[in-house]
């Protein structure tokens, strides 16, 4: 009877340094922890990866196959992902802000309550079958329950992961609540603006003077809150 495979640990610069010298296959390795930060690794292989708690900042990562891979609180942030593949990966609690999406493929692949600012991602991506019911695209997303959600999971990983990796985690939790509340903020100023500026335009209207040749309002349809496409540039 075979034995299973052993897995394969290794760091993030030897990686690099496999990889420079000719490496591609890194398939099943387990690297947690550790920073690729800026590095070019276009066309590696990493599927069914343990990459849990990693950082891909701003690497080139185009062409990448992270397939099956498990890619929990791992950071995309402005990171090159064009063409590169995600599908069956469990991508969970994870950050693409900023990143380049082109043809990326996230089929089958587990979202759950990633974060993806600044992102093209519904036209950058193929999302086909992915869990997508809880991501966010812009800050104003982040709900109460999803903060709720993130404070529990921290709750249980409290004390059974590295002190310094828990205060990185911690601060990324404080940095995504400040980002929606200072989205809320801004949405709540805009509401107020909104309905005064209805106000005024179904005011206005009745003396004719702010209507247009079918009797409507100009200002926000006789005052109603005009709805904002979060998705707009």
């Amino acid at each position: 009877m075979l034995e299973p495979k052993k897995r394969e640990y290794l760091t993030a610069k030897k990686i690099l340094d496999a990889y420079n010298a000719g490496r591609r296959d890194f398939s099943g390795i387990v690297c947690n922890n550790d920073s690729f930060g800026n590095f070019d690794l276009h066309g590696i292989i990493l599927d069914g990866a343990n990459l849990d708690f990693c950082s891909f900042h701003g690497a080139n990562l185009s062409g990448a196959d992270f397939s099956g891979a498990s890619l929990e609180w791992t950071s995309f942030v402005r990171a090159d992902l064009r063409h590169a593949r995600f599908e069956n990966s469990r991508i969970v609690w994870s950050k693409f802000n900023e990143a380049q999406l082109e043809k990326t493929n996230f089929r089958n692949a587990d979202l759950g309550w990633c974060l993806f600012f600044n992102t093209n991602l519904y036209g950058g991506a193929d999302l086909t079958g992915a869990i997508t019911d809880t991501l966010a695209t812009d800050p104003s997303q982040i709900t109460e329950e999803g903060m709720k959600k993130l404070a529990e999971h921290l709750g249980r990983m409290r004390g059974n992961i590295d002190p310094e990796l828990m205060t990185r985690l911690n601060l990324s939790a404080v940095a995504a609540e400040e980002a929606a509340s200072k989205a809320k903020k801004t949405e709540d100023a805009r509401d107020v603006y909104e309905k005064d500026s209805a106000a005024y335009g179904t005011n206005k209207s009745r003396s004719g003077s702010y209507t247009n040749d079918k009797g409507q309002d100009n200002y926000l349809g006789a005052g109603k809150k005009k709805k904002k496409d979060i998705y707009e540039s």
